[in-house]
């Protein structure tokens, strides 16, 4: 689980051209915001539980599933947003 969470962390950082610690720390930055939900979506479709989200990006439960509900919103109006998703998923595949 941890180094599932390790890729997911690194392919997010190598998609969105960040440090990997950027991903995970509380900065409110647009690209830092867009990188966490791009974390929460992709731990969701690896099987990742809510709670074992929220424990491994510290923030609650329900933060999780805010997100969650944010990110299917978010798919459907934003192509950088899918673009950005893409990279990660490839980044994660190879």
């Amino acid at each position: 689980m941890c180094k599932e969470f390790d890729r997911i962390v690194n392919s997010v950082a190598e998609a969105m051209d960040m440090m990997p610690f950027q991903v995970t720390c509380p900065g409110m930055f647009k690209e830092q915001i867009t990188a966490r939900w791009l974390v929460v979506k992709l731990l969701a479709e690896k099987g990742f539980y809510t709670h074992q989200i929220a424990m491994r990006m510290n923030m609650t439960e329900r933060n999780v599933n805010i997100i969650l509900k944010a990110v299917k919103d978010l798919s459907n109006r934003d192509e950088n947003f899918v673009r950005k998703l893409e990279m990660a998923r490839k980044s994660l595949n190879s």
